[in-house]
């Protein structure tokens, strides 16, 4: 029968247990990062979106060019279209790039710059999506203020741009 402690004196040093070792006593093994089966599948759903993107916004782009129409509205349907593409073209392709290498093993400047990019893009993107929102508000609650409308548009659309750029800038 084991000896019956009194619950006043401290443990002997074998009844006090580490709890900061861990089981086996070493770390676990570092283990390379692979090409899973969920990358994978998001590099095939990427592929797929960034076709789709690439040619329906090429498409409305082509469109927008020809056609020499005044309209308030052009310009910021061109701007959003520019924004969308260079989404596509810079943040997609990145996004599945990433997926495939698990790494980046192109250096710290490329890493800098090309991560400038995509934040520009992406805040471009929302940034314009903005504008043209705030567009359809006044249009809306507006409705035969044409005057202002084409110089409001552009100022609204140069600081948006200017503030993707000055957003996205810390990556640099």
């Amino acid at each position: 029968m084991p000896e019956e402690r009194d619950l006043m004196t401290p443990p002997q040093s074998a009844d006090v247990v580490d709890e900061n070792l861990s089981v086996s006593g070493c770390p676990e093994p570092w283990i390379e990062p692979t090409f899973t089966l969920a990358a994978r599948v998001r590099v095939i759903v990427t592929i797929c979106f960034f076709l789709i993107a690439a040619s329906s916004n090429s498409v409305v782009l082509y469109s927008i060019m020809r056609k020499r129409r005044k309209s308030h509205v052009r310009l910021l349907i061109l701007s959003l279209t520019v924004a969308d593409l260079l989404v596509t073209f810079t943040v997609m392709p990145l996004d599945a790039v990433w997926n495939v290498t698990v790494q980046w093993y192109a250096g710290d400047l490329p890493c800098k710059l090309l991560n400038f990019l995509k934040l520009f893009a992406m805040y471009s993107a929302a940034l314009v999506l903005v504008v043209i929102s705030l567009d359809r508000h006044s249009a809306i609650l507006h409705p035969f203020a044409f005057a202002n409308s084409s110089r409001r548009n552009r100022l609204m659309l140069c600081v948006a741009w200017v503030m993707s750029l000055l957003l996205a800038s810390p990556q640099v």
